[in-house]
């Protein structure tokens, strides 16, 4: 354990308490283990305060932050400045990720000693947990490691071919991380971010599997 990365994981809390469980339960059950778990709660009004420090008292990986409402991009922002990881991944809370999904990409960072991996998403209907098939999420799960300069990164989005914009859908080295935050009160923050989280980036990978 020791010698292993660690990987942070932030987790803005804002009244999910609907799917909080299914969203903890994904990361708890990681194959990886060496996880720094970060909650904020960004000051819910339904049963998320408690069931977040529930859930610490479970499990030692795990810190909940308790804060006054300011919204997702104030809750990353926050929960960032925390982490104790080498890497950073933010994941929404009402949102879950494979089982080996944290394995697979500490595996491609020792491999590849890569800044930024770049993956895919999935979309799934809530009542039947069958995949939607449409044309905004990439529906490919090849496992195709592929080494992209910057510039071919953003013409990929633009041209929406593989790489998306969405914060959830990259692992971030904590130092390039912690110097970019997430705008506030703004929509669309993920577009507003990702290519200066790119730019950051000496090496940049794309990995063609669903894992969020």
């Amino acid at each position: 354990m020791k010698n292993e990365l660690c990987i942070s994981i932030i987790i803005p809390v804002y009244n999910v308490e609907k799917y909080i469980d299914r969203c903890l339960s994904s990361v708890l059950n990681q194959s990886y283990k060496n996880l720094d778990i970060v909650l904020i709660d960004d000051g819910s009004t339904d049963k998320c305060p408690q069931i977040c420090d529930d859930y610490a008292k479970r499990d030692s990986r795990i810190r909940v932050i308790h804060k006054k409402n300011g919204g997702l991009s104030d809750a990353r922002n926050f929960g960032c400045k925390y982490a104790i990881g080498e890497y950073v991944w933010y994941i929404d809370s009402d949102d879950e990720i494979i089982s080996s999904a944290v394995e697979e990409l500490v595996d491609i960072i020792s491999r590849y000693k890569c800044d930024v991996i770049c993956f895919n998403l999935k979309e799934i209907f809530e009542e039947t947990r069958e995949e939607e098939k449409n044309n905004f999420f990439a529906h490919s799960s090849s496992r195709k490691i592929k080494e992209l300069l910057y510039k071919d990164a953003i013409a990929s989005n633009i041209n929406r071919e593989t790489i998306r914009y969405e914060a959830t859908s990259k692992i971030y080295k904590t130092e390039i991380a912690q110097k970019i935050d997430f705008p506030i009160g703004r929509l669309a923050e993920d577009f507003a971010t990702f290519y200066k989280f790119l730019q950051l980036a000496n090496k940049i990978i794309f990995y063609d599997n669903q894992l969020y």
